[in-house]
């Protein structure tokens, strides 16, 4: 009886074990795809950008328009500097508008 009562915890143990690795596996592959999707966005924006640049695109772009992308491109290049202190900023926020 008590040989197994143990082999029932041990199996429990394992099982457990078990479904927490495969669990931190998914959450890695999710990141890993989640990063490298993101990398393939910031390397198509930045080929957007360089065609532009060179005068590929011929647009004439509003004041508002290259305020926005003068923004957004500040706001990628200081997320890609300073990470952890855009993620702060961004709980920051976030805890503000649950409490408001």
């Amino acid at each position: 009886m008590i040989i197994a009562s143990l082999i029932i915890i041990l199996l429990l143990i394992v099982s457990i074990l078990v479904y927490r690795a495969v669990k931190k596996e998914i959450a890695r592959r999710r990141r890993l795809r989640e990063e490298e999707l993101a990398a393939q966005q910031q390397m198509m924006r930045e080929a957007a950008l360089r065609v532009m640049d060179e005068g590929g695109a011929e647009v004439e772009l509003s004041l508002d328009e290259k305020y926005r992308r003068e923004l957004l491109e500040n706001a990628i290049n200081l997320a890609r500097e300073k990470p952890e202190e855009v993620a702060q900023l961004l709980r920051t926020w976030l805890s503000e508008e649950e409490a408001g």
